[in-house]
């Protein structure tokens, strides 16, 4: 198996454990004063992963942090980057996945969606305007 493989892999298994909405899901990512910190896989995997206050809940900052540079992401106060955005994905537990069109694995809009649904079981929210969601 490649590293990208078990990268994605790991990714995979850290932060769509606990996915699965119901009646939960949100309809768009959060504003981005809502976003506590991010991990980023931009330049490898073309993803970037933000992290709302519930993302923390559970089990804590440090162990975001940890998994992020475990994978050899960036993890960061800012969130993700809205340049080349092409969608977000809800992956549960205030976790919310950027898909660009700029890095080693570049996403069209639909290819996203389907990595969000069929790989995070998450919930698709859509192309670069509504991951800008409250930002001017």
């Amino acid at each position: 198996m490649n590293s990208r493989a078990m990268t994605l892999g790991a990714l995979g298994l850290l932060w769509c454990g606990a996915a699965g909405f119901g009646a939960d899901a949100p309809a768009t990512p959060p504003p981005p004063s809502a976003i506590k910190s991010s991990c980023s896989h931009v330049k490898t995997l073309s993803k970037c992963v933000d992290f709302t206050a519930e993302a923390f809940a559970v089990l804590g900052e440090d162990f975001q942090k940890n998994a992020c540079k475990g994978t050899n992401g960036t993890y960061a106060a800012p969130a993700c980057p809205s340049e080349k955005a092409v969608g977000t994905c809800a992956l549960g537990n205030g976790q919310f996945q950027r898909y660009y069109n700029d890095g080693a694995i570049p996403y069209k809009a639909e290819s996203a969606q389907k990595d969000c649904k069929d790989l995070y079981d998450g919930k698709w929210l859509g192309g670069a305007a509504k991951a800008d969601a409250g930002k001017k």
